[in-house]
């Protein structure tokens, strides 16, 4: 897979840290939204794919 176009990578790290901020901001016990293919879903759990998820995408770029 390959970009469409071109990106401003220190725009892209700062969306991306400003995302991380506002989960981890979030309450664990507070209502969060349904996932489109998991349902209903956790703060716990949220948390969790989010992380994997995240480490997943690191890890491919050799971050």
């Amino acid at each position: 897979m390959y970009a469409k176009s071109t990106y401003d990578f220190n725009a892209q790290k700062a969306e991306c840290l400003s995302l991380i901020d506002r989960i981890v901001a979030r309450s664990l016990s507070a209502e969060w939204p349904n996932s489109a293919s998991m349902g209903k879903m956790t703060g716990t759990h949220w948390s969790r794919l989010t992380s994997k998820h995240l480490d997943h995408h690191l890890r491919q770029f050799g971050v």
